[in-house]
């Protein structure tokens, strides 16, 4: 099994259901999600086609690294309602590698989309020289500007798990819009010769976003998954059937699937800005400008801490170094703010 894919498998949810075996056999647990919620309407969905242009200029975050389920921080440069939660990054941290995820003020709780779902590494792992690009560009000016994500030339793990070298590659984007709050996936040159292995047993990609996976409640919730005919795919929102299918191919080169964000209008459930955290960066202690009857740090892979709190402030004794959101709740709301430890 390849080395802790996706860290949620740790804990026992299995987000695609691709997760044991050789070859991460595919498995569906139907009773896993027997108490989902019903999701709204907060997308509406459409597809068209485009000319798929790379991204020239881009600020590269894997850096000529070769690179296997990297860890990457994404600044989106403006605020972006994201089912109705104000985000201003989103990272790559779920042992995947294309899947994009944004903070969850819920410890329990992992906030992801993806323009696909399948594990993909860098075609050059085999040869210790990157053949692959992970990169972003913010163009336009406010209030219209445009987050751009980029894999370039990326191989599929299970490609190379076969028989040690990618051969098979993918090209997509993934659009962050500011004055629409609209999400676009762009589609470029794909060429899978062994669907199978690349994407476990299924003819095409996993294309999804969910408003919040709760591993603790075993709930999904805000469900948009789609299935069938790349053209014209249909959507799945029924939590129960959520991995039992996928896109029956690739989306041809220049398909662009659009989630139009409805009812467009920031509603800020987390209150940004209005935490201070001193001093930051951190290495022994921290203090918040704030009563809290709860505080939690959350590391950039998810993974929750509890610092303790000694004569007002908060200890990080035993809390590695790195980047962590403070998340901050009293009866008036959850705050956050980032925090640096060193």
């Amino acid at each position: 099994m390849h080395k802790a894919w996706y860290g949620l498998c740790n804990v026992g949810l299995m987000l695609n259901f691709k997760c044991l075996g050789m070859k991460k056999t595919s498995l569906f647990i139907a009773s896993l999600f027997a108490s989902a919620l019903s999701m709204a309407q907060d997308y509406t969905f459409s597809v068209s086609s485009n000319p798929y242009q790379e991204l020239v200029g881009a600020t590269s975050l894997t850096q000529g690294q070769v690179w296997d389920d990297p860890s990457l921080i994404i600044p989106i440069g403006f605020n972006f309602d994201y089912f109705n939660t104000v985000e201003d990054s989103v990272f790559i941290a779920n042992g995947l590698g294309a899947d994009l995820e944004f903070f969850s003020s819920n410890p329990n709780g992992f906030r992801i989309f993806g323009a696909t779902d399948e594990d993909i590494i860098d075609r050059g792992y085999d040869l210790g020289i990157s053949q692959s690009d992970i990169s972003y560009k913010l163009v336009g000016t406010a209030p219209n500007r445009i987050l751009k994500i980029q894999w370039k030339n990326v191989g599929f793990y299970g490609d190379y798990d076969d028989d040690g070298i990618c051969q098979d590659f993918a090209n997509f984007q993934v659009w962050l819009y500011e004055s629409t709050m609209t999400i676009e996936f762009h589609y470029g040159q794909w060429s899978v010769s062994q669907p199978a292995i690349c994407f476990y047993f299924a003819a095409g990609p996993t294309v999804f976003m969910t408003n919040e996976i709760d591993i603790m409640n075993q709930t999904i919730t805000g469900l948009y998954e789609l299935w069938n005919n790349p053209a014209s795919p249909t959507i799945n929102s029924d939590e129960a059937q959520f991995g039992t299918s996928s896109l029956s191919g690739i989306p041809a080169q220049g398909t662009v699937y659009r989630f139009a964000k409805n009812n467009v209008g920031i509603q800020e459930a987390v209150l940004e800005g209005t935490l201070a955290v001193y001093p930051n960066p951190a290495s022994t202690h921290f203090s918040l400008d704030l009563e809290a009857e709860t505080v939690t740090l959350i590391d950039m892979s998810g993974k929750a801490w509890t610092p303790a709190k000694v004569n007002g402030k908060y200890a990080l004794e035993g809390i590695p170094a790195g980047m962590y959101y403070v998340v901050a709740q009293n009866q008036d709301g959850i705050y956050r703010e980032k925090l640096i430890v060193q």
